[in-house]
Protein backbone atom coordinates (compact mmCIF):
# COMPACT_ATOMS: atom_id res chain seq x y z
CA UNK A 1 0.00 0.00 0.00
CA UNK A 2 1.36 3.42 -0.95
CA UNK A 3 1.91 6.27 1.48
CA UNK A 4 -0.80 8.24 -0.34
CA UNK A 5 -3.33 5.42 0.22
CA UNK A 6 -2.38 5.26 3.89
CA UNK A 7 -2.79 9.02 4.35
CA UNK A 8 -6.14 8.88 2.54
CA UNK A 9 -7.28 6.11 4.90
CA UNK A 10 -6.31 8.17 7.94
CA UNK A 11 -8.19 11.20 6.58
CA UNK A 12 -11.29 9.07 5.97
CA UNK A 13 -11.10 7.65 9.50
CA UNK A 14 -10.81 11.12 11.04
CA UNK A 15 -13.67 12.38 8.88
CA UNK A 16 -15.81 9.41 9.92
CA UNK A 17 -15.19 10.17 13.61
CA UNK A 18 -16.29 13.78 13.06
CA UNK A 19 -19.43 12.56 11.25
CA UNK A 20 -20.34 10.31 14.18
CA UNK A 21 -20.08 13.28 16.53
CA UNK A 22 -22.43 15.11 14.14
CA UNK A 23 -24.72 12.01 14.23
CA UNK A 24 -24.44 11.53 10.47
CA UNK A 25 -24.18 7.77 10.93
CA UNK A 26 -24.84 6.62 7.35
CA UNK A 27 -22.04 8.72 5.84
CA UNK A 28 -19.78 7.83 8.77
CA UNK A 29 -20.21 4.13 7.97
CA UNK A 30 -19.08 4.73 4.37
CA UNK A 31 -16.01 6.66 5.52
CA UNK A 32 -15.07 3.95 8.04
CA UNK A 33 -15.44 1.36 5.27
CA UNK A 34 -13.08 3.38 3.09
CA UNK A 35 -10.59 3.54 5.96
CA UNK A 36 -10.74 -0.26 6.26
CA UNK A 37 -10.11 -0.65 2.52
CA UNK A 38 -6.98 1.45 3.03
CA UNK A 39 -5.88 -0.70 5.98
CA UNK A 40 -6.42 2.08 8.53
CA UNK A 41 -7.59 1.45 12.11
CA UNK A 42 -9.35 -1.73 11.01
CA UNK A 43 -10.63 -2.97 14.40
CA UNK A 44 -11.65 0.51 15.59
CA UNK A 45 -13.34 1.19 12.26
CA UNK A 46 -15.37 -2.01 12.46
CA UNK A 47 -16.24 -1.23 16.08
CA UNK A 48 -17.46 2.24 15.15
CA UNK A 49 -19.40 0.93 12.15
CA UNK A 50 -21.25 -1.42 14.50
CA UNK A 51 -22.04 1.49 16.83
CA UNK A 52 -23.42 3.50 13.91
CA UNK A 53 -25.51 0.54 12.76
CA UNK A 54 -26.91 0.16 16.27
CA UNK A 55 -27.79 3.86 16.32
CA UNK A 56 -29.67 3.33 13.06
CA UNK A 57 -31.34 0.26 14.64
CA UNK A 58 -29.70 -1.99 12.04
CA UNK A 59 -29.04 -4.59 14.70
CA UNK A 60 -28.51 -7.58 12.40
CA UNK A 61 -25.91 -5.58 10.45
CA UNK A 62 -24.27 -4.56 13.73
CA UNK A 63 -24.08 -8.24 14.75
CA UNK A 64 -22.36 -9.16 11.48
CA UNK A 65 -19.88 -6.31 11.92
CA UNK A 66 -19.01 -7.33 15.48
CA UNK A 67 -18.54 -10.92 14.23
CA UNK A 68 -15.95 -9.62 11.74
CA UNK A 69 -13.98 -8.21 14.69
CA UNK A 70 -14.11 -11.62 16.40
CA UNK A 71 -12.81 -13.24 13.20
CA UNK A 72 -9.84 -10.86 13.21
CA UNK A 73 -9.31 -10.89 16.99
CA UNK A 74 -10.78 -14.05 18.59
CA UNK A 75 -9.83 -12.83 22.10
CA UNK A 76 -11.41 -9.37 21.78
CA UNK A 77 -13.66 -9.30 24.86
CA UNK A 78 -15.09 -5.91 23.87
CA UNK A 79 -16.58 -7.39 20.68
CA UNK A 80 -18.12 -10.30 22.62
CA UNK A 81 -19.52 -7.89 25.20
CA UNK A 82 -20.92 -5.65 22.45
CA UNK A 83 -22.53 -8.68 20.78
CA UNK A 84 -24.14 -9.49 24.12
CA UNK A 85 -25.41 -5.92 24.38
CA UNK A 86 -26.93 -6.02 20.88
CA UNK A 87 -28.71 -9.29 21.58
CA UNK A 88 -29.93 -7.81 24.87
CA UNK A 89 -31.39 -4.83 22.97
CA UNK A 90 -33.37 -7.15 20.68
CA UNK A 91 -34.52 -9.20 23.71
CA UNK A 92 -32.59 -12.34 22.81
CA UNK A 93 -31.34 -12.85 26.35
CA UNK A 94 -30.11 -16.41 25.82
CA UNK A 95 -27.78 -15.26 23.04
CA UNK A 96 -26.73 -12.26 25.13
CA UNK A 97 -25.71 -14.55 27.99
CA UNK A 98 -23.80 -16.76 25.54
CA UNK A 99 -21.68 -13.84 24.34
CA UNK A 100 -21.14 -12.42 27.83
CA UNK A 101 -19.77 -15.86 28.75
CA UNK A 102 -17.41 -15.71 25.77
CA UNK A 103 -16.21 -12.29 26.92
CA UNK A 104 -15.58 -13.63 30.42
CA UNK A 105 -13.51 -16.51 29.03
CA UNK A 106 -10.92 -13.98 27.86
CA UNK A 107 -10.70 -12.52 31.36
CA UNK A 108 -12.59 -13.54 34.47
CA UNK A 109 -12.26 -10.14 36.17
CA UNK A 110 -14.41 -8.00 33.88
CA UNK A 111 -16.90 -6.42 36.26
CA UNK A 112 -18.74 -4.63 33.45
CA UNK A 113 -19.40 -7.91 31.60
CA UNK A 114 -20.47 -9.65 34.81
CA UNK A 115 -22.98 -6.87 35.49
CA UNK A 116 -24.30 -7.17 31.93
CA UNK A 117 -24.63 -10.93 32.34
CA UNK A 118 -26.54 -10.54 35.62
CA UNK A 119 -28.91 -8.12 33.89
CA UNK A 120 -29.49 -10.54 30.98
CA UNK A 121 -30.04 -13.54 33.24
CA UNK A 122 -32.56 -11.58 35.28
CA UNK A 123 -34.48 -10.65 32.11
CA UNK A 124 -34.39 -14.25 30.87
CA UNK A 125 -35.83 -15.42 34.20
CA UNK A 126 -38.62 -12.84 33.91
CA UNK A 127 -39.50 -14.19 30.45
CA UNK A 128 -39.82 -17.68 31.93
CA UNK A 129 -41.86 -16.50 34.91
CA UNK A 130 -44.87 -18.72 34.12
CA UNK A 131 -42.86 -21.68 32.93
CA UNK A 132 -42.58 -23.31 36.36
CA UNK A 133 -46.26 -22.90 37.29
CA UNK A 134 -47.32 -26.54 37.24
CA UNK A 135 -51.00 -25.59 37.22
CA UNK A 136 -50.64 -23.17 34.30
CA UNK A 137 -51.80 -24.10 30.80
CA UNK A 138 -48.44 -22.77 29.59
CA UNK A 139 -46.44 -25.15 31.77
CA UNK A 140 -43.32 -26.35 29.95
CA UNK A 141 -40.96 -28.76 31.71
CA UNK A 142 -37.92 -27.80 29.60
CA UNK A 143 -38.48 -24.08 30.15
CA UNK A 144 -39.05 -24.69 33.83
CA UNK A 145 -35.70 -26.48 34.08
CA UNK A 146 -34.03 -23.68 32.12
CA UNK A 147 -35.46 -21.12 34.55
CA UNK A 148 -34.17 -23.15 37.50
CA UNK A 149 -30.68 -23.37 35.96
CA UNK A 150 -30.62 -19.62 35.32
CA UNK A 151 -31.70 -18.89 38.90
CA UNK A 152 -28.88 -21.08 40.23
CA UNK A 153 -26.35 -19.42 37.91
CA UNK A 154 -27.60 -15.97 38.93
CA UNK A 155 -27.25 -16.74 42.64
CA UNK A 156 -23.73 -18.10 42.14
CA UNK A 157 -22.74 -15.08 40.08
CA UNK A 158 -24.10 -12.63 42.61
CA UNK A 159 -22.42 -14.53 45.44
CA UNK A 160 -19.14 -14.35 43.51
CA UNK A 161 -19.57 -10.63 42.94
CA UNK A 162 -20.65 -9.61 46.41
CA UNK A 163 -21.83 -11.98 49.15
CA UNK A 164 -25.24 -10.91 50.36
CA UNK A 165 -28.14 -12.72 51.99
CA UNK A 166 -30.90 -10.73 50.38
CA UNK A 167 -30.40 -11.39 46.65
CA UNK A 168 -33.63 -9.64 45.66
CA UNK A 169 -32.33 -6.32 47.00
CA UNK A 170 -29.13 -6.67 45.03
CA UNK A 171 -31.13 -7.39 41.89
CA UNK A 172 -33.18 -4.26 42.49
CA UNK A 173 -30.00 -2.20 42.72
CA UNK A 174 -28.68 -3.73 39.50
CA UNK A 175 -31.94 -2.96 37.69
CA UNK A 176 -31.88 0.62 38.99
CA UNK A 177 -28.33 0.98 37.77
CA UNK A 178 -29.23 -0.12 34.25
CA UNK A 179 -32.55 1.70 34.04
CA UNK A 180 -30.55 4.84 33.22
CA UNK A 181 -29.11 3.10 30.11
CA UNK A 182 -25.60 2.81 31.55
CA UNK A 183 -25.14 6.57 31.75
CA UNK A 184 -22.43 8.20 33.82
CA UNK A 185 -23.43 11.42 35.62
CA UNK A 186 -20.41 13.67 35.92
CA UNK A 187 -21.76 15.25 39.10
CA UNK A 188 -21.98 11.93 40.95
CA UNK A 189 -19.86 9.37 39.10
CA UNK A 190 -17.10 7.44 40.81
CA UNK A 191 -13.52 6.86 39.72
CA UNK A 192 -14.51 3.26 38.84
CA UNK A 193 -17.32 4.51 36.56
CA UNK A 194 -14.78 6.44 34.49
CA UNK A 195 -12.35 3.52 34.37
CA UNK A 196 -15.01 1.50 32.53
CA UNK A 197 -14.20 3.67 29.50
CA UNK A 198 -11.21 2.57 27.43
CA UNK A 199 -10.12 6.18 27.03
CA UNK A 200 -9.81 6.77 30.79
CA UNK A 201 -6.86 5.50 32.80
CA UNK A 202 -6.04 5.86 36.51
CA UNK A 203 -4.33 9.22 36.00
CA UNK A 204 -7.22 10.81 34.09
CA UNK A 205 -9.87 9.42 36.43
CA UNK A 206 -8.02 10.69 39.51
CA UNK A 207 -7.47 14.07 37.84
CA UNK A 208 -11.19 14.40 37.12
CA UNK A 209 -12.24 13.47 40.67
CA UNK A 210 -9.73 15.95 42.10
CA UNK A 211 -10.93 18.73 39.76
CA UNK A 212 -14.58 18.03 40.65
CA UNK A 213 -13.78 18.10 44.37
CA UNK A 214 -12.19 21.51 43.78
CA UNK A 215 -15.41 22.80 42.22
CA UNK A 216 -14.65 22.25 38.53
CA UNK A 217 -17.76 21.77 36.36
CA UNK A 218 -18.06 20.47 32.80
CA UNK A 219 -21.21 21.42 30.91
CA UNK A 220 -20.44 19.95 27.47
CA UNK A 221 -18.35 17.29 25.72
CA UNK A 222 -16.02 19.83 24.06
CA UNK A 223 -14.48 21.28 27.22
CA UNK A 224 -14.37 17.83 28.81
CA UNK A 225 -12.60 16.31 25.79
CA UNK A 226 -10.11 19.18 25.63
CA UNK A 227 -9.09 18.93 29.30
CA UNK A 228 -8.62 15.16 29.14
CA UNK A 229 -6.95 15.08 25.71
CA UNK A 230 -9.59 12.81 24.13
CA UNK A 231 -9.20 11.82 20.49
CA UNK A 232 -12.20 11.89 18.09
CA UNK A 233 -12.75 8.12 18.33
CA UNK A 234 -12.61 8.38 22.14
CA UNK A 235 -15.25 11.11 22.12
CA UNK A 236 -17.43 8.73 20.10
CA UNK A 237 -16.98 6.06 22.77
CA UNK A 238 -18.19 8.18 25.67
CA UNK A 239 -20.44 10.94 24.31
CA UNK A 240 -23.65 8.89 24.50
CA UNK A 241 -22.95 7.74 28.06
CA UNK A 242 -21.93 10.96 29.79
CA UNK A 243 -24.58 13.12 31.44
CA UNK A 244 -23.48 16.70 31.97
CA UNK A 245 -24.99 19.02 34.59
CA UNK A 246 -27.21 21.79 33.30
CA UNK A 247 -25.39 25.05 32.78
CA UNK A 248 -26.82 27.68 35.13
CA UNK A 249 -28.46 30.72 33.58
CA UNK A 250 -26.51 33.78 34.66
CA UNK A 251 -28.82 36.72 35.05
CA UNK A 252 -27.20 40.12 34.85
CA UNK A 253 -28.83 42.90 36.84
CA UNK A 254 -29.44 46.28 35.22
CA UNK A 255 -26.77 48.80 35.94
CA UNK A 256 -28.08 51.75 37.93
CA UNK A 257 -26.40 55.12 37.49
CA UNK A 258 -26.22 57.26 40.61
Amino acid sequence: MSEIDELFGIKQYERACDLVIQKNYELAIRCFQTAIMNNTQIIDSYRNIAKCQSKLKLFQDAIKTQEKIVELEPTDWIAYNNLGNIYYKISNYEKAIEYYNKALKTSNSLDLVKSNKIRAINKAIEELSTADDFLSDDYDFDKSMKKFELEVELKLLIKEEKPQKNISKLLERIEEMFDVTDTVHLDTCSREDLLNFDCFDEEKANRFIKARNNGKKYYDINSFAQDFELQPHEIIEIQDYLVFPLKPNIKHGRKVEW
